[in-house]
């Protein structure tokens, strides 16, 4: 189901369309300089950083594809 990453919720995982990378949407941070963050992680079990997962942010208008399970 195609969606922006705005309207995902904590814990949904999808595949950015732009880029066919799967990632897991962590959370929102709303008090921010910039504004609203997305935070999201790589749905990699591959990932070899020292925490097991590496945060990062997307655009709260990428275009995604939400993962049914």
């Amino acid at each position: 189901m195609k969606r922006y990453v705005r309207q995902l919720q904590p814990g949904q995982r999808f595949t950015l369309l732009r880029t066919g990378v799967k990632y897991r949407f962590i959370r929102r941070e709303h008090h921010t300089p910039s504004g609203t963050r997305h935070v999201v992680v790589r749905d990699d079990p591959y990932i070899t950083s020292t925490d097991g997962h590496t945060e990062s942010t997307l655009h709260h208008a990428c275009h995604v594809w939400l993962e049914t399970t």
